[in-house]
C-alpha cells in the first residue's frame, strides 16, 4: 500500500517491417458486465469557428523563444516538462480532455469497465499512423504500442520514472519488474504474466489489482503513451535523442532540433485529425534571456508569443501604443507553495543543524506561516488583481468535486481549515515567534537562524520575488531572529540540484495533478515523496509510531469504495500539513501577463492532465494579439460553456 503512494510523485512485438492492412473500425460494444464512455468518434469538442474567422491570420505560423533544451524526447523515460510538453504535440494517447477539461476519445473510440472496476478494455481506431521525422509512413499505431510501452517501463535496466505507474496497478507487473533487476534470483518472469495486454491489434486490455476511481484520468498521462516497438528496439539508447529517432502519430512533427539553437515542429498531414490542425509551423529558437528580451522581440513583430513581467508590464498598460498587446494568461492547475526542509543537505556556511533544530519546532514554523504576506508576494507577479490568484488550499479550488458535489477543498476538515485558519497576521506571527525563540534557545539553537531560500536565476520574477519574500519575514519576524539567504540558483537541472538533493531550507515549490483523485496534490509529501520529507520531522508518531500524516494518507488510499469517505480522509490530511505548517499555500499557477497571438480559450485543458494545454485541435493564430477587453469576454463565454459541457458529460 506504501508502494502504491509512491506512484502519485511523480514488448511484444508483432509487426514487422510490412505495412499491416487496416481492418474495419471494430465494434464499439464492451463485454459484458462493462460500460461504453460515451462518444466513438475519436474527434474533439470544436471550437466555435465563427467569431474567429475574422481575426485569423492568413499564415497560421508561431514563433516562440525557450532557454531550457529538451535534455530528451524519450517520453517513456522522465516527466519533464520540456519532455512530456514535446511528446503531447508529437504522440497522442488512449484519451484526451476537450477545451472544457471533458473526457474525449483519441486512439481509444470507446472503452469500458467490467462490474467489479479490475478490467478495463480499450477498444482502439484503426486509422492512426507512424511517421518518420519526414512524415514517411511506418506502421500503424495499435494496441501492441501500448504494451511495448508498459514493458519497456517496467525493465528495470532502462530506469524509467514511471515504472511506479504500472507495478503499482497492474496484475504481475511488480513482479515483473523486479525480475529485471540484477538482484533478482527466482526464475524468469514472462511479460504475459503483467496484465496489460493486446487482445488483438486494436483491443487492449489492462487488469488492476485493485479498482482504481481514477484509472480513466491516468492513462490520459505520458507514462500510457504508446510506442513503436520495432523501432524503439531498433533505437535502443539513441531513442529520443534528435528528431530522427522518434515516431509520431499525433499533431506536429519535429523537422528541425539543433540543441541551443531551434526547433522547428511542422503539422503531420498523417494525423488522423489532420483537418483539426491549423498551426502550419512552429519555431522555437534558444536564447538563454528569453525572458528579458522577448517582449521587445513581440513588439518588433518577430515572436508570437511573450511572457510579459512586472518589470515592464506598467509600462506597457500605460501606453496606449502598447496597452492593446498584453492580457492576462489562464491559470492552469499548478498549485504554488512554500515548503521547509527537514531533511537539510546544503553547506555548513548555510548551518544545516541549526536550521533542523529550528524547522522541527512548531512554533517556528507557525510563525513563518503568519509572517508569510502572500499579497505582498503576488503582488510582483500580479499588481493589478493580486487578490484573485491567492488559495488557502495545496489543491486549487475546482480541482476535483466529492460525490456529495462539494469541492474538494471545501470538503471536511480541509474546508474547515480553508475557511477558518487565519493567513497572514503579524501578531499572530510574533506570538509564535516568541515562544519558538524561548524553546529553540532551552535546545541550544543560535541566532539569527539562517534560512537557505534559492531561486531559478532564469526567471526575474521568481528573483524578484524572493527579495519581497525575504524582506517582509524578517521585517515581520525580526533579522535578530532569522536571515533569509537568497541564493540565485542555475536554471540547468535547478529541480535536481536543490529541491530534490535538499539543497534549501525554504523554497518556493508547485505541482500538477496528473490524474483526477485528491491523491494527486497530497501524494508528493509522502514518506517516498521528493518533497521537503515531513515524515522526518520530530514528535508527530501515531501509537503504532507512524507517521501521522502517512497514517491517513494510507488510510485514503485504501478507501475505494466509499468514494466520499475517500475524499474526507484526503481532506484531513492535506489539513493537517497545512495546520502544522509543513506546507504553506500561496497560489494557483503564478500569475503571469502576456502578448500573444492565441486565444488561450481554444486550447483543450484538464485539471488531471496538463498535457492538454499543449495540443492544437482547432487552435488558430488570430490576425492581431487578443487584448484585456477580449480575454475577460471570452473567458466568461468559456466558463459558461465548460459549465455546460460538464454538466452534460455528467448526464
Amino acid at each position: 500500500m506504501k508502494k502504491l503512494l509512491a506512484l502519485m510523485l511523480v514488448a511484444v512485438f508483432i509487426f514487422a517491417a510490412c505495412t499491416p492492412s487496416a481492418p474495419a473500425v471494430p465494434d464499439a460494444t464492451t463485454t459484458p458486465g462493462t460500460t461504453t464512455a460515451p462518444g466513438a468518434t475519436g474527434t474533439t469538442t470544436p471550437a466555435d469557428t465563427g467569431a474567429l474567422s475574422s481575426r485569423m491570420h492568413a499564415v497560421q505560423e508561431l514563433h516562440y523563444l525557450y532557454s531550457s533544451e529538451i535534455a530528451t524526447m524519450n517520453y517513456l523515460l522522465q516527466s519533464a516538462e520540456v519532455t512530456f510538453a514535446a511528446a503531447a504535440q508529437f504522440v497522442d494517447g488512449l484519451i484526451e480532455f476537450n477545451r472544457y477539461g471533458v473526457v474525449i476519445p483519441n486512439i481509444a473510440h470507446s472503452w469500458g469497465v467490467s462490474d467489479d472496476g479490475l478490467v478495463w478494455t480499450f477498444h482502439l481506431r484503426d486509422d492512426v499512423t507512424w511517421v518518420d521525422w519526414q512524415g514517411n509512413f511506418v506502421a500503424y499505431t495499435t494496441a501492441h504500442d501500448f504494451v511495448s510501452t508498459a514493458q519497456w517501463v517496467l525493465n528495470q535496466d532502462n530506469a524509467s520514472v514511471f515504472s511506479d505507474r504500472y507495478f503499482n496497478f497492474f496484475v504481475g507487473a511488480q513482479e515483473y519488474f523486479d525480475s529485471t533487476g540484477p538482484d533478482w534470483t527466482g526464475p524468469p518472469v514472462d511479460f504475459s504474466t503483467v496484465g496489460v495486454r493486446a487482445i488483438d491489434d486494436w483491443t487492449l486490455e489492462y487488469t488492476l489489482l485493485q479498482p482504481t476511481p481514477f484509472f480513466e484520468t491516468m492513462v490520459a498521462w505520458v507514462a500510457f503513451y504508446p510506442v513503436y516497438g520495432p523501432f524503439l528496439e531498433e533505437m535502443g539508447d539513441r531513442f529520443g535523442t534528435s528528431n530522427d529517432t522518434i515516431l509520431y502519430n499525433g499533431a506536429m512533427r519535429m523537422e528541425e532540433w539543433s540543441h541551443q539553437n531551434r526547433r522547428v515542429y511542422v503539422r503531420n498531414e498523417s494525423y488522423y485529425l489532420a483537418h483539426e490542425i491549423h498551426i502550419e509551423r512552429i519555431t522555437w529558437t534558444f536564447n538563454a534571456e528569453h525572458a528579458l528580451i522577448a517582449p521587445e522581440m513581440f513588439r518588433r513583430g518577430e515572436l508570437t508569443h511573450a511572457d510579459i513581467n512586472t518589470i515592464i508590464l506598467e509600462e506597457w498598460l500605460a501606453d496606449p501604443n502598447l496597452a492593446h498587446l498584453v492580457r492576462p494568461n489562464v491559470a492552469s492547475w499548478f498549485s504554488f507553495f512554500y515548503i521547509f526542509n527537514f531533511d537539510p543537505q546544503f553547506p555548513d556556511q548555510y548551518e544545516p543543524e541549526n536550521w533542523r533544530l529550528a524547522v522541527n519546532n512548531r512554533n517556528f514554523r507557525k510563525a513563518m506561516f503568519h509572517a508569510f504576506d502572500r499579497m505582498a508576494a503576488v503582488y510582483t507577479s500580479d499588481p493589478f488583481f493580486p487578490e484573485n490568484h491567492l488559495i488557502e488550499t495545496i489543491t486549487p479550488p475546482g480541482f476535483v468535486t466529492a460525490p456529495n458535489g462539494v469541492d474538494f477543498t471545501q470538503t471536511g476538515e480541509l474546508g474547515r481549515l480553508s475557511r477558518e485558519l487565519p493567513g497572514f497576521d503579524e501578531n499572530l506571527a510574533a506570538q509564535y515567534r516568541d515562544a519558538a525563540r524561548a524553546e529553540l534557545e532551552a535546545a541550544g539553537a543560535t541566532f539569527p537562524i539562517r534560512i537557505l531560500m534559492p531561486y531559478n536565476s532564469n526567471s526575474p520574477q521568481w528573483g524578484q520575488r524572493s527579495q519581497v519574500v525575504k524582506q517582509n519575514l524578517e521585517r515581520i519576524l525580526g533579522s535578530d531572529f532569522i536571515d533569509v539567504r537568497i541564493y540565485d540558483a542555475s536554471p540547468t537541472d535547478f529541480l535536481g540540484q536543490n529541491r530534490r538533493n535538499g539543497r534549501f531550507a525554504f523554497l518556493e515549490a508547485n505541482w500538477g495533478g496528473t490524474i483526477g483523485d485528491p491523491i494527486a496534490y497530497t501524494g508528493p509529501f509522502d514518506f517516498m515523496g521528493t518533497y521537503n520529507q515531513p515524515h522526518m520531522v520530530d514528535g508527530y508518531r501515531n501509537a503504532a509510531g507512524e507517521f501521522i500524516y502517512q497514517a491517513i494518507l494510507d488510510e485514503a488510499i485504501a478507501e475505494l469504495t466509499d468514494i466520499q469517505r475517500r475524499f474526507e480522509l484526503f481532506a484531513e490530511a492535506e489539513a493537517f500539513l497545512i495546520e502544522e505548517a509543513f506546507v504553506m499555500p500561496y497560489v494557483r499557477s503564478v500569475p503571469m501577463w502576456v502578448a500573444s497571438y492565441i486565444d488561450p480559450f481554444q486550447l483543450n485543458r484538464a485539471p488531471a492532465n496538463p498535457m492538454s494545454i499543449w495540443k492544437w485541435n482547432n487552435v488558430y493564430r488570430l490576425d492581431a494579439p487578443m487584448d484585456r477587453d477580449q480575454f475577460d469576454a471570452g473567458r466568461e463565454i468559456w466558463l459558461a460553456e465548460t459549465e455546460a459541457a460538464r454538466a452534460a458529460a455528467a448526464r
